[in-house]
């Protein structure tokens, strides 16, 4: 569980992602709180941990729930972020590329770019496609497969985790195709930079998988 600490009025409020309002505490010592409008109204206590430097680095409540402070980017909020625009860049390229071909293809336009634009496509498609998949089956994972995840992996979550490592080589090529196109040219100055956003995202959804040990076999 994480919780977002503010300061308002001289006392904290405390509040988890979704939770309607704060619990607010007052300061009764150094580094000590006590709960003046929470779940029991009053009588639990909250301590913090400060380091030699100055740094706030751990929160204690009573009892055992011990909390330690973790960077901005790590917030529900902010993960959810990321993951949403990861989702949309993805199906942006799932959809919307497939359409402009059939739309195209029933106009009976040629599609720009020629051989080499459809391979710098197909590679993006393809590696979005994955990355869905693998969205989509984490989250069915964790919703009817939690325990099993906890007590040993399945095998379905192991044939899953092969998905990103066939992302990171599709990656490769996508970088090689955007790098030389705008050398070449192959298609309008637009399409070009659309391309290059959604292979920086897929290289961002890499290294979110990487910072969480989803990326390769950790367990």
């Amino acid at each position: 569980m994480q919780f977002e600490i503010t300061a308002e009025d001289g006392a904290l409020l405390l509040q988890s992602f979704g939770q309607p309002k704060p619990w607010r505490w007052v300061e009764v010592d150094s580094l000590l709180f006590l709960e003046v409008d929470g779940v029991t109204k009053g009588g639990r206590h909250m301590a913090f941990r400060e380091e030699a430097d100055g740094r706030i680095s751990r929160m204690y409540h009573e009892g055992l729930e011990v909390y330690d402070k973790i960077p901005w980017y790590e917030a529900t909020r902010y993960q959810l972020g990321f993951l949403g625009i990861f989702v949309l860049v993805f199906l942006s390229e799932c959809v919307g590329w497939p359409a402009v071909y059939l739309i195209r293809r029933r106009r009976k336009r040629p599609v720009s770019g020629g051989q080499k634009a459809q391979l710098a496509r197909w590679l993006a498609w393809s590696s979005s496609g994955l990355n869905l998949i693998f969205l989509v089956g984490l989250t069915l994972m964790l919703v009817y497969r939690l325990l099993d995840l906890v007590i040993e992996v399945p095998l379905e979550m192991i044939a899953l985790l092969i998905t990103p490592l066939l992302t990171c080589i599709l990656a490769i090529g996508m970088v090689f195709v955007a790098t030389v196109s705008w050398k070449h040219e192959y298609w309008s100055t637009g399409s070009r930079l659309y391309y290059s956003v959604v292979t920086l995202i897929t290289l961002g959804f890499i290294w979110f998988l990487y910072y969480w040990n989803l990326l390769g076999f950790h367990f």
